[in-house]
């Protein structure tokens, strides 16, 4: 497949060097790994990643639970290749499990892709046993990315709405990210979307010497920026806490009520 090796090294490079300011997505994936953190909190039983992809965050949890299962949409699962693949290929609106027969669901930087969440979450609390949880996290303010399966953004209170009209408690929602960090990465996130778009398009004299403007600038904004952004917000850090209006990522908790389990979760 035509720029496979550049996309299986842009996978290595985040692997490797994501959690670091080398990285043009480094407050993206700080921002996201709190649902990581709060998926080894949580996490327990059998467990069910939905939208799984290639499982990234699998070494990491597999441990903490007693069987670990992906699950990715037939035709998304194509564009991820891995060490896994998904052991259930479904839509998530039509899960081919049992009614309460999964103790924890990972519902990691999915929920912007679903087309129609309210299904996906009536789905998801039928599978789910009373008294597990689902993890999750999504972006709020990032680009367009995955296209064309990126299908929406939420704020705080509609996620709120949807997860108490699906039956679930909410343990927590919790905004992850500030303004510094999203001004930064969406900058950074320009300069490779934009380097991704000229190497698939037709090759002008133009875009030739645009593609060489953006390759040598590029490690230098990632590396600078980064690093000041990061500066910036340790800064903060001594300041008084002010509403967070400009969330990079959303990370929530979700529990299944043990009383007074909706009719959805007993559908077999």
């Amino acid at each position: 497949m035509k720029y496979t090796f550049l996309k299986n090294l842009w996978v290595e490079y985040g692997d490797t060097l994501g959690k670091t300011v080398f990285h043009p997505q480094y407050f993206t994936v700080k921002a996201a790994s709190e649902g990581i953190e709060l998926a080894k909190k949580y996490s327990r039983g059998t467990l069910l990643d939905i939208g799984c992809g290639r499982m990234p965050y699998r070494v990491e949890i597999e441990p903490l639970v007693d069987t670990y299962l992906g699950l990715d949409h037939p035709q998304v699962s194509k564009l991820y290749g891995g060490r896994w693949k998904p052991d259930i290929l479904a839509d998530v609106i039509d899960i081919p499990l049992k009614g309460n027969t999964i103790d924890t669901v990972l519902l990691l930087q999915v929920l912007e892709h679903l087309d129609d969440p309210k299904k996906a979450l009536a789905e998801i609390f039928r599978i789910l046993r009373p008294g597990g949880f689902v993890i999750g996290a999504l972006p709020f303010l990032y680009p367009i990315h995955d296209s064309p399966y990126d299908m929406a953004r939420y704020t705080e209170q509609m996620l709120r709405k949807l997860f108490i009209s699906s039956g679930f408690q909410i343990v927590l929602i919790k905004a992850e990210g500030s303004f510094i960090g999203q001004i930064v990465q969406s900058i950074n996130v320009f300069f490779m979307t934009r380097i991704k778009d000229i190497l698939h398009a037709k090759m002008t004299i133009f875009s030739f010497f645009y593609l060489l403007f953006l390759v040598v600038i590029s490690p230098i904004s990632i590396i600078v920026l980064n690093f000041f952004g990061a500066l910036l917000l340790f800064f903060g850090t001594f300041l008084p806490k002010y509403p967070n209006y400009f969330p990079i990522d959303y990370s929530f908790v979700l529990h299944k009520p043990v009383k007074g389990i909706n009719a959805r979760a007993r559908k077999e």
